[in-house]
């Protein structure tokens, strides 16, 4: 589970919920959309979550973006 600030989720919100495809940068992360729209989340300013499970969340979104057609 991750805790997004209320102005990073605005952001993903405004762009209709695009942002699916997730990278690190670091211990931080950065949503991407397929028109490169992105949203860099930096941990402990604007995300909050346990860095040990990063390759694992990594892992899952990677498994759960390739089940969503792109446009």
């Amino acid at each position: 589970m991750i805790y997004i600030s209320a102005f990073e989720h605005a952001l993903i919100t405004q762009n209709r919920n695009r942002n699916i495809a997730m990278r690190a940068d670091g211990d931080d992360l950065v949503l991407s959309d397929y028109s490169d729209n992105e949203v860099h989340l930096e941990r402990n300013k604007n995300i909050l979550y346990a860095v040990n499970r990063q390759a694992t969340m990594l892992d899952y979104n990677k498994e759960l973006t390739q089940t969503v057609a792109k446009p």
